[in-house]
């Protein structure tokens, strides 16, 4: 996250501020209910051509919340749906709250398992760790890790296709927080799951 060789930001607009600073990518919210929701060109469009199988990964990311009340995390397996742009698994945390979902572009979230067992004080650095696999029946197998202890874990009957993996936050209305968000991401990774 040294800067953005890996095209991961966008410009900064009246909504948000994407910056990179001393080795971290910022992002910071301007308004009530942001919802970023980035992926990296390079891994975007290595999986646009069909060079990613990614029907099986774990997802991984350290960050930092600053400040606000933000629900940040990782996304695996993002595919177009049926009545938005596009649905993904996401796996998103916040000092007290975590949820395994599946969410879309229009904002519709389908929760698959919560838990209040978290925490995530401003400033202190977690890992944010998503598995993503299907077992022999065809059921999706969803797990959440923060700081290697076990959080949660879903079953999805009719899990998402093969699909791209990224970095989310939702920032909260002004009554979970007067702040605005600024997190911290410090790094980011995908891999294959040992069998």
């Amino acid at each position: 996250m040294d800067d953005d060789r890996n095209g991961w930001a966008l410009p900064e607009n009246e909504s948000a501020r994407f910056a990179y600073e001393n080795g971290d990518f910022v992002w910071g919210s301007k308004v009530e209910n942001l919802r970023p929701h980035l992926l990296a060109a390079p891994l975007a469009e290595a999986f646009d051509r069909g060079e990613l199988d990614m029907l099986d990964v774990v997802v991984r990311a350290d960050v930092t919340p600053i400040r606000g009340a933000a629900a940040m995390g990782v996304f695996c397996r993002e595919v177009p749906d049926t009545d938005a742009d596009f649905q993904w698994n996401e796996f998103v945390v916040r000092d007290g709250y975590a949820a395994i979902r599946i969410a879309d572009t229009d904002g519709r979230l389908d929760v698959l398992a919560t838990s209040d067992e978290v925490d995530l004080p401003d400033g202190e650095r977690s890992t944010v760790e998503a598995a993503c696999r299907d077992d022999d029946r065809g059921h999706g197998q969803l797990w959440l890790t923060v700081n290697d202890a076990f959080i949660l874990h879903a079953t999805h009957d009719e899990p998402l296709g093969n699909g791209a993996a990224g970095l989310q936050a939702y920032d909260g209305p002004a009554s979970a927080s007067p702040e605005r968000f600024v997190i911290r991401w410090h790094d980011f990774g995908v891999f294959q799951p040992a069998d």
